[in-house]
């Protein structure tokens, strides 16, 4: 997310004024303007409003100078100028200016003349930019005009005092108001060089490095400011969403609740409920959005971030209310409207939701998870095609989106085309296992939550799915087990298919070729949870194959069982297999998973089948079909079981 012109301003008149004050009463603020990749929307009055309360101006505007050196003593000093300086502590930024430049018009050397005037034009381009009025070029905004004269003062101070760190921070954070970011990083970066013990030079530098997203310099420039300054709420508020960016959620909250000890404060709220969110604790999340909201009404992103919380906790009216309110006080933010359509997706509200995804495709053409719901909806629909042709959009705007191939597998399966779909659906396995412990995407580092991050989306087709997939015959097993070998000649790397036809080999009852694709499989496969399985369905089959048992591979159920000492659900499988736990114990281990219950019955359903038990295999086995996604193996392989047990 790219910042506007305005928050880059704002980012100008918070920071830059407030950074050298971290504990002044007024902090709060210049927290609120410090990063708008959080979310931060304060209207410019706002800001000029507060800072007109009590001391206001004239407590900030002569911070943005070092006020002991010698040229900054005598330039303030002339009459003019310091009329100039009282005009803009009351807000008369043309008065200001005025004064300024009739200081400069009599002194042309006055460094204070030209960097306070810079600061009354670029108040000037803040306030009454889009006044249309004002324009005299089409062409040329008057903002641009005032904001580009704003930047000529700054270069002039520097031209005077070219050593002055302070004064290439100033013209630095005015670079990145205007959308010149490449001469903002120049100027920021040289400013903490010519002045490294300078607390608003670093906070002003780590702003920046947050914007474009350059994480571990954010937080070695907080790090730094706050050796020099270590009581600053304001610079661990920074920090503090930078290691939430980097994902080192323990140490963003403890320099969020550090900075919340020194002042509490909604944007610090919001933060910390985001770690939380991250670490699961949902109820600790939602207590902080709950303040975010109260002392601040009309911050939309903590709104949404809640209705994020509402969706995963199936609370999904309340979820879409809250993106509604979100929506109705930003309705220009995408995201918003991509969560409230999961919402309304999740709801049944197939019309309202996809009226929800036009508008996130208008407001961001390029955005590929939009186009990727919207398939999801279109599939509901009975759009197929169109399903289709949006997943191809999603893929062709992201070629690794994962959830997109998984999208068009779910699909493709609805019409049939069942080897295209097994093709997708590894893709998809592969790119989500390459891409684990990776950072999330951007929504998640710029606080924005979309609901695709907390929720896999893709049990929302599940019973669509259901009602239109038949049990499979012979050859749709035929054609899985060529769409797994398509995906093995496509890359010659694969491991999973090698594991998934294996299993369709069984289910045709062709153990040779399942024994192969096993060992092919754990000559591959890293120790993961698909190699605890195939170690078990190895145990099964070998303990009742009806050739030779000693042509397996060998079974290590004890080296398995501490790969799976993470998985509750696993664990509980290979001492059901090594005979140790009943039937139960392995139910009650998968939990509430849909995946994990699935497989627990199949397996079952595998085991009693082998030991010749075929009325309680064809329970469990008809338990999956009843039950189970569509989308697993387990499904498609029960019903073929199923088939042939009748």
């Amino acid at each position: 997310m790219v910042p506007d012109r305005k928050q880059h301003i704002s980012i100008l008149f918070g920071l830059g004024f407030f950074c050298s004050l971290l504990l002044n009463p007024c902090a709060s603020l210049a927290a609120t303007l410090l990063n708008s990749e959080v979310g931060i929307s304060i209207h410019p009055r706002t800001l000029i409003d507060a800072l007109k309360q009590g001391s206001g101006y004239s407590t900030f505007l002569p911070t943005l100078l070092d006020n002991d050196q010698a040229w900054v003593i005598k330039d303030s000093a002339e009459p003019q100028c310091r009329s100039g300086i009282q005009y803009l502590c009351k807000g008369d930024w043309h008065a200001a200016a005025g004064k300024f430049s009739l200081t400069l018009s009599r002194n042309p050397k006055n460094a204070v003349a030209y960097e306070y005037r810079a600061i009354a034009r670029a108040f000037t381009a803040l306030y009454e930019g889009k006044d249309v009025t004002k324009q005299l070029d089409p062409h040329v905004t008057y903002e641009e005009v005032i904001g580009q004269q704003a930047l000529s003062d700054a270069s002039s101070a520097i031209s005077l005092h070219p050593q002055c760190g302070i004064l290439y921070r100033n013209r630095g954070v005015m670079h990145e108001s205007f959308s010149k970011a490449d001469l903002a990083t120049s100027d920021l970066e040289k400013a903490v060089r010519l002045a490294p013990k300078d607390v608003r030079c670093r906070a002003s530098l780590a702003a920046r490095y947050s914007n474009l997203q350059r994480v571990q310099e954010q937080i070695s420039e907080c790090t730094a400011a706050l050796s020099i300054q270590p009581q600053s709420s304001l610079i661990l508020w920074t920090r503090g969403e930078g290691y939430l960016s980097a994902g080192k959620y323990a140490q963003s909250i403890k320099d969020l609740n550090d900075s919340l000890k020194l002042e509490p404060f909604y944007l610090t709220y919001f933060i910390r409920g985001t770690d939380m969110l991250a670490l699961g604790q949902r109820q600790k999340a939602m207590s902080d959005f709950n303040r975010a909201i109260a002392m601040n009404p009309a911050h939309a992103k903590s709104y949404d971030t809640r209705g994020c919380l509402y969706f995963v906790q199936n609370q999904l009216q309340r979820a879409a209310n809250d993106h509604t309110m979100a929506i109705k006080l930003d309705p220009t933010n995408m995201i918003f409207w991509l969560n409230r359509a999961h919402a309304y997706f999740e709801m049944g509200r197939f019309t309202e939701a996809l009226a929800d995804e036009n508008q996130c495709i208008r407001l961001q053409p390029k955005y590929w998870r939009s186009y990727n719901t919207r398939a999801q909806i279109f599939e509901r629909l009975g759009k197929i095609n169109m399903a289709i042709r949006d997943a191809d959009t999603a893929l062709s705007l992201n070629p690794r989106a994962y959830e997109a191939y998984r999208t068009r597998a779910s699909a493709e399966m609805s019409i049939g085309d069942f080897e295209q779909a097994i093709v997708d659906t590894h893709h998809s396995r592969e790119l989500e296992a390459a891409l684990a412990g990776q950072p999330p995407d951007s929504e998640i580092i710029s606080g924005q939550i979309v609901h695709s991050e907390l929720s896999d989306l893709a049990h929302q087709s599940v019973a669509e799915s259901k009602r239109m997939f038949h049990l499979p015959a012979r050859r749709d097993i035929e054609q899985a087990i060529a769409g797994f070998s398509k995906v093995i000649s496509i890359n010659g790397r694969a491991v999973e298919p090698y594991y998934d036809r294996a299993l369709m080999y069984f289910s045709l009852d062709q153990p040779d070729k399942a024994r192969e694709d096993l060992k092919c499989f754990l000559a591959r496969s890293p120790r993961n949870e698909s190699f605890v399985l195939a170690t078990l369905f190895i145990s099964l089959f070998s303990r009742h194959s009806k050739g030779n048992p000693q042509a397996w591979p060998t079974a290590d159920l004890s080296g398995v069982e501490q790969i799976a000492t993470n998985s509750p659900f696993l664990k509980a499988l290979v001492k059901f297999q090594k005979n140790e736990v009943t039937v139960p114990k392995v139910l009650q281990a998968a939990g509430q998973k849909m995946e994990d219950q699935a497989r627990a019955h199949y397996f079952i359903g595998m085991h009693e089948q082998l030991a010749g038990k075929e009325a309680l295999a064809a329970k469990e086995f008809r338990w999956v079909i009843e039950h189970g996604d569509p989308v697993l193996d387990e499904y498609l392989l029960s019903a073929s079981a199923l088939k042939l047990l009748k």
